[in-house]
């Protein structure tokens, strides 16, 4: 299984939280794949809460490039859980026949809610080398894998100063690697979701050329991914870690939309812990994604991204949509915890 250890942007390989009380039955260790990003507030909330803990199951969190790298741990049973963005490789492995599944929503680009966005080193936009977005021509940016929804957003900027999508030179690198790389002139920019989008502007490392959501509103950019036996043998642990998953995501709407003073102070608290940024008050500067109280996946968006990776040569198979989401966890949580109001 490919890892990809983060040093000095993760605390921790592998962190675990057992929370079982004593002469109650073990917990369920579920392994979890993640990148460390602000839309991963749905694992890291529940962990610091306790609600895991509350459902009976331990996690183990382990830091990965993207979720693209996550597929072939998932579809071997290396990883029961992983999560990021949509990928090309998803839909690959569903057509070679792994009964992979999305199983939840895990971060959407809504108008005004965008926390992936364009940014550009800050030397070339004061020399002037960058001025409008046909200046990406010849650009080094920085993304996590090629045929992932971030991909698309950024062939969609490019598209949108009409130049192709070879006229950019794609560095694959972590998130976390970004900005360090933009600092030290080894990328010219990237493509950046929070908390690394705040990171770059408020080091002065970067400039805000463009949300995503101004060529891509209501992109459905990460998932939640339930590896095969997660659906059989651990079906039951899946509806739990779900409940506990929608918890933190509603903690999450809590602190930021209804603007709960407690909430907000317990989400940051968590995210400071475990993502790379460790300043709190940058959080209140960042675009917070929409993670949605209820689950909810955005079909519409994964049938447009399929039909572009399709037409851009990552997918060669396309898989009937109907099958690559499994509704029935966020159904039994929400039946579980109620609509969120």
């Amino acid at each position: 299984m490919r890892v990809l250890k983060f040093g000095l942007c993760f605390v921790g390989v592998v962190l675990l939280l057992t929370g079982s009380a004593i002469g109650q039955a073990p917990a369920t260790t579920l392994r979890v794949g993640l990148v460390a990003s602000v839309s991963d507030a749905g694992f890291f909330v529940p962990m610091e809460r306790g609600y895991f803990a509350e459902q009976g199951v331990a996690i183990e969190f382990l830091p990965f490039r993207s979720a693209a790298d996550m597929i072939a741990p998932l579809g071997v049973g290396q990883l029961d859980i992983g999560g990021g963005a949509v990928s090309a490789g998803l839909f690959n492995a569903m057509a070679r026949g792994v009964d992979l599944r999305i199983v939840a929503d895990k971060g959407t680009i809504r108008a005004g809610q965008s926390y992936e966005a364009l940014i550009i080193r800050r030397d070339l936009v004061e020399s002037g080398r960058f001025k409008t977005l046909a200046d990406l021509k010849g650009l080094r940016i920085g993304l996590a894998a090629r045929g992932i929804s971030p991909h698309i957003d950024l062939v969609m900027f490019a598209q949108k100063a009409n130049l192709k999508p070879d006229d950019v030179e794609i560095t694959i690198m972590a998130f976390p690697d970004m900005v360090p790389a933009m600092a030290n002139k080894a990328l010219d920019g990237a493509l950046l979701i929070e908390p690394f989008r705040t990171q770059a502007l408020e080091q002065q490392i970067g400039v805000f050329i463009e949300s995503a959501d101004k060529i891509y509103p209501d992109h459905q950019v990460a998932v939640v991914l339930y590896a095969p036996h997660m659906r059989r043998e651990k079906l039951e642990a899946g509806r739990k870690f779900m409940v506990a998953y929608l918890q933190g995501v509603r903690d999450f709407n809590d602190a930021f939309f209804k603007k709960q003073p407690e909430k907000k102070r317990q989400v940051i608290d968590a995210l400071a812990k475990y993502t790379p940024v460790k300043d709190l008050t940058l959080y209140e500067k960042m675009v917070m994604p929409w993670l949605d109280p209820d689950g909810t996946v955005n079909r519409q968006s994964l049938r447009f991204d399929q039909e572009w990776y399709a037409q851009n040569g990552f997918v060669s198979t396309k898989v009937n949509l109907s099958l690559v989401v499994d509704d029935r966890f966020v159904l039994y949580a929400v039946q579980r915890l109620g609509r969120y109001r």
